[in-house]
């Protein structure tokens, strides 16, 4: 939570001058995590806002905050980019991708330039295809090929690498859930193969909801391991006989 301390600390620096005379920002991610006192005190500040300063309230339910705060704010939308903007992003990077890349890791990026850059700099494609073809023979799980991809790990629980593969997993099987309501457009998978995939394991209302479930279980299980520094290869495997267990349950 974003407490009353917090919040009424920004009075001493806004006592500071600014650098050179320029502006003072401040950044409040998210508002939505204010406390009620916190969000008060903020709405204080906001009535009589200091000199040259820009308060930014990022919140991703806006409709929950104090009417007073959203009236006393100007608002932007933010959307995702489009997968050419995202493209064009990369460039500006100078990062420069393979035609059977791009589209891929575009995809994948869901909007976000930088998941993006991280993706491209990672081979995130790579590791979406391995994990992919691993899963693409449920409900009996390749068990040489669920190996090969957790050993791949191996040493590798506080890496940025162990951390794509989580998001990966989570957006793998969040896809796996939301096919299982409605059939998602062809053009929204990133590959034929995984179309194939999320196709084969569709098992409508009751196969979203484990899916879903499971999504939950294994992000936790897999976010606590890494933090508590689990072995990584034992964190992978679990997590790939847990999704097993449930498409062979379906």
């Amino acid at each position: 939570n974003i407490t009353v301390d917090d919040v009424r600390s920004l009075k001493s620096f806004f006592g500071f001058s600014a650098v050179d005379g320029g502006a003072r920002v401040v950044i409040i991610d998210a508002a939505d995590d204010m406390t009620g006192s916190a969000a008060n005190a903020l709405l204080k500040m906001l009535e009589e806002p200091p000199k040259n300063a820009f308060l930014f309230l990022i919140s991703h339910q806006p409709a929950a905050l104090l009417p007073t705060l959203r009236s006393r704010c100007r608002e932007l939308r933010l959307s995702a980019l489009s997968q050419d903007m995202v493209q064009q992003a990369l460039t500006q990077a100078k990062i420069y991708l393979s035609e059977e890349q791009s589209p891929l890791i575009t995809r994948l990026s869901a909007g976000s330039a930088g998941q993006a850059i991280r993706l491209a700099q990672l081979d995130g494609d790579a590791l979406f295809n391995a994990l992919i073809s691993t899963l693409h023979t449920l409900p009996n799980l390749n068990q040489s090929a669920a190996l090969k991809l957790a050993e791949s790990f191996g040493g590798q629980a506080n890496s940025e690498r162990f951390d794509l593969l989580i998001d990966l997993i989570e957006y793998i099987l969040g896809q796996t859930a939301k096919t299982s309501l409605i059939p998602l457009d062809p053009d929204a998978y990133p590959t034929a193969l995984d179309q194939k995939l999320f196709t084969k394991l569709h098992k409508g209302p009751i196969g979203a909801r484990k899916w879903a479930l499971v999504q939950q279980d294994i992000s936790q299980r897999m976010r606590h391991g890494k933090a508590v520094n689990l072995d990584p290869v034992t964190l992978i495997l679990d997590m790939l006989f847990k999704i097993e267990k449930c498409a062979a349950a379906l």
